[in-house]
Parts: structure tokens; sequence; C-alpha cells
């Protein structure tokens, strides 16, 4: 049906640039029994002919029988005129079907935050890590203690206070550390489950424990260090 589309397109064009007569070319017979008995005649042969004859249909749709040997009648416009009419067709189809560009994306300005807010934020990360009263220090003296039930029982609810109220808030209200950002808060995670793990019952393993809680320090030690990327306004 395409094909179709185009080949009456590029008749139009022929056409509208003289190269084809319009009665010539909107012939019915033209369109359809001349065009078939041409093509055949040209590249194979026609049943009920001989090889030395060609059957050709007129204009007017009566039929004529020649020779191949023949001398081909002069066609009627110069090949350059050909040539410039397809290309002027095929250009105007050329431009139909092409897409025009995306847009590149314009790149995003740099945000300034508070300063105050930027370390009000992290301070509450960092307090956590390193004041006594934090909550890793809470485990890091559990664990010296051997106190598995005390372990269990702070970090089912701690990744909740530490990793989603502080971390993963600091990370969404100031846009930082990306895919790394992402990975260290999935860390923080798996460290406290891996301590809850290693003191359930019949599984405990406070050498293990301790593992998990060095991890635990080391994952929140380098979140702490994308507070250096943010960007502050300064005052």
């Amino acid at each position: 049906m395409m094909q179709l589309l185009l080949s009456f397109l590029l008749l139009q064009a022929l056409v509208g640039s003289g190269v084809v007569p319009a009665a010539e070319a909107f012939s019915p017979l033209q369109l359809s029994t001349s065009t078939h008995s041409k093509a055949r005649a040209v590249h194979g042969h026609v049943p009920g002919l001989s090889l030395g004859e060609v059957k050709v249909v007129k204009g007017d749709g009566s039929e004529d029988f020649g020779s191949k040997n023949e001398e081909a009648e002069p066609i009627s416009f110069s090949r350059r005129q050909w040539v410039s009419t397809v290309s002027s067709f095929s250009g105007i189809s050329m431009l139909g079907m092409l897409v025009p560009p995306v847009a590149a994306a314009a790149e995003e300005e740099p945000v300034y935050y508070d300063a105050s807010e930027v370390e009000k934020a992290f301070a509450a990360i960092r307090f956590e890590l390193e004041d006594p009263s934090g909550g890793i220090a809470f485990l890091q003296g559990c664990v010296d203690k051997t106190d598995y039930e005390s372990i269990l029982e702070f970090t089912k609810t701690y990744d909740l206070e530490l990793r989603k109220a502080k971390m993963m808030a600091a990370k969404k209200k100031f846009k930082f550390g990306g895919e790394q950002a992402i990975q260290l808060l999935n860390n923080v995670t798996f460290d406290l489950i891996g301590m809850n793990k290693s003191c359930r019952k019949g599984q405990e393993n406070i050498q293990l424990t301790q593992k998990y809680l060095s991890e635990l320090k080391e994952d929140v030690a380098k979140y702490l260090e994308f507070q250096k990327t943010v960007l502050v306004a300064q005052s």
C-alpha cells in the first residue's frame, strides 16, 4: 500500500514538472495493462509472443507488435530533467520523514543551601557515630559485654532511626551523593541485619557481631564525607 502511494505521488510530481503528459499518465489502461505488459515484454517472455517480438500497448489502448531489434522511439525528456524531477520529489519525501532532533537538556544550575541547615542535618548523623550517647556507641558497649539480647532488640528499630530518619532525610533534602550515597544507605541496613542475625538464639556469634558493627561505623563515616559536596550559600 505504501509503495502504491509513493508511486502515485512520484507520478504526480512528474506530471507537475511536465515530464509526463497528464492524459497519458493517468490513463486507466496505461496504469494497469500497459504498464504490466511493457514490463513483461522488456524483462521476460510474454505468453503468445515469439521471442523476436515485443507487445506494446499504446496510449489509446491499441496493441502493436514490434521486433526487439527495432530502434526504440526517442524519449521525450532528457536524463537531466528526469534526475532533477526525481531528486526534487525524493527530497520532499525525505524532508517529510525527517524527525526534528530532541533539544538537549539544559544543565541544571547549582543549588545552594543554608549552611546552618546542612550542618544540623549532618550533625545528627555524626552524633550517632561519635557521641558516647549515640546509638553506635551503645551497640559497641553491648558487644563489649556480649549482651546479645540488648543488641537484638536495639537493631530491630535502629534502621528507622539512623538510616531513614537521619541519613536518608539529609540526602532527600540536599540532593547529594547519587548512587554512592544510596549504596551506603543500603549497606547500613545490611550491617544492622547482620548484627541482628548474629545475636539470635542458636546463632550467637559475638565476633561476627563486632565485624558488622565495624562495617557500620565505616559506612556512616563515609556517608558523613558527603557534607563537603553540598553547596552552601555564603552569608
